[in-house]
């Protein structure tokens, strides 16, 4: 380990346990110690110096190594890194409603397509590129065989009773979205209405292979007499 490694351990020792930084560095270079682990004890005691010169320029006391003081460290570094996994699980699943469910602060639409491939619960909803809610159900209508969908979007959007939902694709590797086109009606669709204008989805590589089909049948030309 190099001495850009060695500081950084000390840097992220020092964010971990503070003034306790040196008796964990100590406590950690003692368990290798008796574990036989010589590499890992000289990189250890090489971290405890670096600590107690970064303690000592800043005119700090070092503390002696106590025991009991390292596993109270050890304790509060275990509770911050359990509070750091229960904050980004908190985000996440912040991240992956959306503020988009129903209830509090929302309302849902239904739209039936005569295709939806692509598309499935959680799938996104945008207005104007913009994620303003998600797909909350999906099922087939066994009297029109269409696929009937529910979205799921917050109170801050108002969609014109006129608008229209298409699936569109992000492209050949990315997956499919519903894009909401607003129309230009004085009158707001209501919890639970329909929107009618929809479009289903398009294949990409159909689209591709008739393109294909086109190209290579204008490049053979007209058929010769």
């Amino acid at each position: 380990m190099d001495d850009l490694d060695i500081w950084l351990s000390v840097k992220h020792l020092v964010y971990l346990y503070g003034d306790d930084a040196t008796i964990h560095a100590a406590t950690r270079a003692d368990e290798l110690l008796a574990q036989g682990d010589m590499e890992g004890t000289a990189t250890w005691r090489r971290v405890l110096d670096a600590v107690k010169e970064l303690a000592s320029e800043a005119g700090m006391e070092v503390p002696a190594p106590d025991p009991q003081a390292a596993q109270r460290a050890e304790q509060r570094a275990e509770l911050l890194a359990g509070g750091v996994v229960l904050a980004v699980a908190a985000g996440f699943l912040i991240w992956a409603l959306g503020g988009t469910m129903t209830g509090r602060g929302g309302y849902e639409l239904t739209a039936s397509f005569p295709d939806v491939d692509g598309i499935d619960v959680g799938t996104e909803v945008r207005l104007a590129g913009v994620k303003v809610g998600r797909v909350s159900a999906i099922s087939l209508n066994s009297q029109t065989y269409m696929a009937d969908a529910r979205i799921s979007l917050p109170d801050t959007v108002a969609l014109p009773v006129d608008s229209a939902a298409i699936i569109q694709s992000d492209g050949l590797l990315g997956g499919s979205y519903i894009l909401i086109q607003p129309g230009g009606s004085p009158d707001d669709l209501r919890p639970g209405d329909e929107i009618e204008e929809v479009q289903g989805a398009v294949s990409l590589l159909q689209l591709m292979m008739k393109f294909v089909d086109s190209q290579a049948s204008g490049d053979r030309g007209p058929p010769q007499p």
